[in-house]
């Protein structure tokens, strides 16, 4: 199953790492990852507003203008509805 995470991003529930809330990415050693992600090509922002939360997978950051909080509805919602087809 997939994660809608705003404008046309989604991601694969399987790669799913983290979704943190926006003002985490103001703390020291969050920003140390976000500055060294960007550096390596590796974060995405996601246009429809501020970032209101981080979603970390297993290869990008992507800066959500949805909060963490419905992302979270989102994927528990879909997560009950994963086939073993959708772990591969």
């Amino acid at each position: 199953m997939y994660l809608h995470l705003g404008a046309d991003q989604i991601v694969r529930l399987v790669d799913l790492v983290a979704v943190l809330r926006g003002e985490v990415g103001q703390d020291g050693s969050t920003r140390e990852m976000i500055q060294s992600l960007r550096a390596a090509g590796k974060v995405e922002t996601i246009p429809g507003g501020s970032p209101r939360s981080l979603v970390l997978t297993t290869d990008k950051l992507y800066l959500s203008p949805v909060s963490a909080l419905t992302l979270k509805k989102r994927a528990e919602s879909r997560s009950l509805q994963w086939t073993e087809d959708d772990r591969r």
